[in-house]
């Protein structure tokens, strides 16, 4: 997502990004989220210890937003106590995997009971893994939770030729809808 980076970027957003250790050898999936949490605190500390100043919004496409959720998650069932607990505002997900495709239930997400800080996601009307329906649940049941849809868009956000913005690409509108967000915030 390399666009949506840039996109941020214009917005006047910085962006650290970085490959999950599954992926880095080379397996296709995750054995466990806990090894990705891991691997995601591992990121975020360093970060932090590059740009000590910064308001932090944990985000994430796909898995590696679910993975942010369970972040934060964690960071808010527990009491304060690192640096990483005070800066960090919330999550921005891209493309968040409600469910497995052609499994639309909401129980994967049973851990943003615990949150306290706002999160907001974005998904395609077309995403197999975002269920409208779901989406709109998912925000009825957990306050902290805001959604966006994105018309005629699939997972990897794209869209339908009907439905493109000669004005905006995708991305672009992501990206100052999320600058949106974080300011009213």
């Amino acid at each position: 997502f390399e666009c949506l980076s840039q996109s941020l970027f214009d917005q006047g957003m910085s962006t650290l990004r970085f490959n999950f250790r599954y992926r880095d050898r080379g397996a296709a999936f995750p054995r466990n989220a806990g090894a990705s949490t891991s691997d995601y605190l591992d990121a975020l500390t360093l970060g932090l210890d590059t740009v000590p100043d910064l308001d932090i919004w944990l985000s994430g496409h796909s898995y590696g937003g679910r993975i942010a959720s369970y972040l934060l998650a964690d960071l808010d069932s527990r009491q304060p106590s690192s640096l990483v607990d005070a800066r960090v505002q919330g999550v921005i997900a891209y493309s968040l995997p409600i469910h497995p495709s052609g499994k639309p239930r909401l129980n994967r997400l049973d851990h943003l009971r615990q949150l306290k800080r706002p999160l907001l996601f974005f998904s395609g009307e077309r995403d197999v893994m975002a269920k409208a329906a779901l989406a709109e649940r998912l925000c009825e049941t957990f306050s902290t939770c805001q959604w966006r849809a994105i018309p005629g868009a699939d997972h990897g956000f794209k869209q339908t030729q009907r439905t493109r913005s000669r004005h905006e690409s995708v991305y672009h509108r992501v990206a100052r809808e999320t600058l949106d967000f974080i300011s009213k915030t």
